[in-house]
């Protein structure tokens, strides 16, 4: 709806939109829709995070231009690793002491690297990593 308004309030009268950065794939989602259904001019680059299905195949589709990447196994390993290690009497593996300041302090962190992903890589990262099927992105 926010992008409805958008459209309507600010490219409606052929004013070019170049680009939307949009905080995750639910929310560029959300602006393919919008742009689907009210928005006339040459299509915008749009970004996203998470990597998720439809958003795959948007940008296979040539509506979504990259999506960051944060494996979830990867995620989960670490948890997991992590958990481990505090159960254990031991200290979580961190390798980040410097970026999270929640107000109370710096809380040590695992940082997992996020990987940008687009129709030149997508296959490499999402589909031979065993993370989605061939068939899953159809």
């Amino acid at each position: 709806n926010r992008m409805d308004t958008i459209i309507a309030g600010n490219y409606s009268d052929g004013t070019v939109l170049d680009a939307v950065l949009c905080s995750n794939d639910s929310t560029a989602l959300g602006v393919e829709n919008a742009l689907a259904s009210s928005y006339t001019g040459k299509y915008p680059v749009i970004t996203g995070q998470d990597c998720d299905i439809a958003n795959v195949k948007n940008m296979l589709l040539g509506k979504q231009s990259m999506s960051i990447f944060k494996d979830t196994r990867t995620l989960a390993t670490q948890v997991v690793k992590m958990v481990d290690s505090v159960m254990q009497g031991g200290e979580a593996e961190i390798n980040d002491t410097k970026s999270y300041d929640n107000g109370t302090g710096i809380i040590p962190t695992f940082l997992c690297d996020p990987v940008v992903v687009t129709v030149d890589n997508y296959k490499d990262m999402l589909i031979t990593s065993g993370y989605y099927t061939e068939d899953q992105l159809k």
